[in-house]
């Protein structure tokens, strides 16, 4: 990271803990329009809840948003995302008409929703994604207001390098990748799939890094765990449930 997106993360990630977690939706609003779409992002943003989306390198080397490594589940075409052209895939429907957004179109939509972020979720950790994030990033201004996960503690010189203007939230598992994830001055943040407890929020607070958990569930219970440790964020598949609960409690 640059020293002017730290300070502006930094920024970010105090004032949301004093908030209480973002909730992120879950390859945007999928329960008003296709899953990784800018149908899906605008409902989303349009209701104040921050989005997790994916995105893969296509055949000549560009961004495409989506789940999948092949389109055929969420399109009407067929084959494998890293051997067809952007520009085929961005003339597939992606259901009701949407196409495949870009990287650079989901995070413009950022400025619609001024406390949102968006979760940058990468399947794959290679020199070529890293830069082609870190364009997208460039074009767009929106460094300070997404992250990109679940990276491989490992991999973190290879984001430095390739990528030194993104934030990275690395995955961690067991104890020492908590250590080491802390000690790391390289990353912004650490993914959990469990609710992390006050202590461990309060320490991650001290150290300037988000705790950003994936919590898919439904689950009043598990909310009020994560609104009570006071964790930075979390991702579910139910975002307007989520983020209900969240404003009126």
């Amino acid at each position: 990271m640059t020293a002017r997106t730290l300070g502006c993360f930094l920024t970010l990630a105090l004032s949301a803990y004093s908030a209480g977690p973002l909730v992120f939706a879950h390859r945007g609003h999928k329960d008003v329009a296709p899953e990784n779409t800018l149908a899906a992002f605008r409902a989303a943003f349009a209701e104040g809840i921050s989005v997790e989306l994916d995105v893969h390198l296509t055949g000549d080397g560009k961004l495409i948003v989506l789940h999948d490594t092949t389109v055929d589940r969420t399109t009407n075409g067929a084959g494998k995302v890293a051997e067809m052209q952007y520009d085929a895939l961005r003339r597939l429907d992606a259901g009701r008409g949407e196409r495949l957004p870009s990287l650079d179109e989901s995070l413009l939509l950022l400025r619609e929703c001024s406390a949102c972020e968006v979760a940058i979720n990468v399947k794959f950790e290679t020199p070529a994604l890293a830069r082609a994030i870190q364009g997208s990033l460039q074009r767009t201004g929106m460094a300070a207001r997404s992250f990109v996960f679940p990276v491989e503690l490992r991999q973190a010189g290879l984001w430095a390098q390739h990528a030194p203007g993104a934030r990275i939230v690395v995955k961690v598992e067991d104890a020492q990748d908590w250590r080491r994830g802390m000690a790391d001055s390289r990353v912004a943040g650490l993914r959990l799939r469990r609710i992390p407890s006050k202590a461990e929020v309060d320490e991650a607070q001290r150290a300037g890094k988000i705790l950003f958990i994936v919590f898919l569930e439904n689950d009043l219970q598990g909310w009020r765990a994560l609104r009570e440790a006071g964790a930075h964020g979390f991702v579910t598949d139910y975002p307007a449930q989520a983020h209900r609960w969240f404003r009126d409690n």
